[in-house]
């Protein structure tokens, strides 16, 4: 019986993926990019149509640090500036912060929220802004 059973999970795999179901891709764009690096991964995301770049996506923006009170308000700062929480953990003495926006971001708007979320991080004593990750079904 169980080797029926994991036959049929990879039927129910095959059959899934050979009907279409969405895929998943996603980017990440680390904090410390340029501008011109940044522009280079929308350019890459254009031609492979991985993830349609030009169009409002989910974006998730990542803070961490070892004192929680201080992501904590800086997750509330967030969320008065239009941001919904995804997660807020802390885990081995490091508290992560993970916000989401949708919207359309072009490559040096991208670049801009970099900087001011780095700024606004930094302002709240919060020491890791750590970047954005965009992703899309396809």
């Amino acid at each position: 019986m169980p080797n029926q059973i994991a036959r049929m999970s990879v039927r129910a795999v095959a059959v899934a993926l050979l009907c279409g179901a969405p895929a998943v891709h996603a980017a990440h764009f680390d904090s410390a990019l340029s501008g011109a690096q940044i522009e280079l991964e929308y350019q890459r995301l254009r031609a492979s149509h991985e993830i349609k770049i030009d169009t409002a996506l989910p974006w998730v923006f990542s803070f961490s640090g070892p004192d929680s009170a201080k992501v904590e308000a800086l997750s509330l700062r967030l969320v008065r500036d239009g941001f919904r929480i995804v997660s807020l953990q802390t885990a081995d003495g490091v508290t992560t912060l993970r916000v989401t926006r949708t919207e359309l971001l072009t490559s040096a708007a991208l670049d801009r929220r970099n900087h001011e979320l780095s700024k606004l991080a930094a302002t709240a004593g919060v020491p890791s802004y750590d970047g954005a990750d965009v992703s899309a079904l396809r």
